[in-house]
């Protein structure tokens, strides 16, 4: 018995592909009676299931991904949004605490334990204690000092963050991207891990080909408008 032809489809972009693949969803079970468990989307690589899963809740289609995470939930796109988190806002500790030492900067546990003491004690950001800790001219306030090693890996980490703020207020969100993987090391850190690497490295690309989209937002706002656009979307992917 022969099927019915296969649709062949061309995009300009993953996002009409997307509109494209769920349109086709929509039309089988508004027309064919099909429920959307009858339903399946293959895809590529996993960065590709970005767009579809922006697109099933914009449309309101509950999904459900089979052998990955959600895309903002990998790892690798959650670690550069904490860095973009810190960049909008050096007092957002839960990023701060996420990449102090990713990639690996010999900011171990013990120095963020001391680091979060210090702040504690001072009743200050945890941003501001990690200033505090590298001014040897604030020795006496601190209570308690990072060892020289330690020390020096806190001050490269501020430097690359302060460099980071002074450049983002020039650059789009996806030139801010390209710009903390560099300063950062990041696609050498994650084609270390070999095939896998290359992979979690296609979601960075995808997370900075989505930021594109906020190019022409004043400069003032669009990072912090790309930044709620990721929290709407993870708050929506966890409901």
């Amino acid at each position: 018995q022969r099927g019915k032809p296969v649709f062949i489809g061309e995009a300009f972009n993953p996002e009409e592909e997307a509109q494209q693949v769920l349109r086709e969803i929509q039309r089988l079970k508004r027309e064919e009676g099909h429920s959307l468990g009858d339903c399946a989307v293959m895809y590529r690589v996993n960065a590709q299931s970005r767009a579809l899963e922006e697109g099933c809740l914009q449309y309101g289609i509950s999904y459900k991904l089979i052998g990955g995470l959600r895309f903002y939930q990998r790892k690798e796109v959650k670690d550069v949004v904490a860095y973009l988190r810190i960049i909008n806002n050096t007092y957002d500790e839960v990023s701060l605490s996420r990449v102090i030492n990713i990639p690996p900067r010999g900011i171990g546990q013990r120095t963020v334990e001391q680091l979060t003491q210090i702040a504690r004690d001072g009743d200050i950001a945890l941003y501001s204690a990690m200033q505090l800790a590298v001014d040897k001219n604030n020795e006496p306030l601190v209570g308690q000092t990072l060892d020289t090693r330690a020390s020096q890996a806190v001050t490269r980490f501020l430097r690359i963050i302060n460099s980071l703020i002074e450049e983002g207020k020039s650059l789009g969100v996806a030139e801010l991207i390209d710009a903390i993987v560099d300063h950062i090391g990041y696609r050498s850190f994650l084609m270390e891990d070999g095939e896998q690497g290359h992979e979690r490295w296609e979601n960075v690309q995808e997370l900075r080909s989505t930021a594109l989209r906020f190019q022409d937002i004043d400069p003032e706002d669009r990072l912090s408008e790309f930044l709620q656009s990721v929290t709407l979307v993870s708050d929506m992917d966890t409901q």
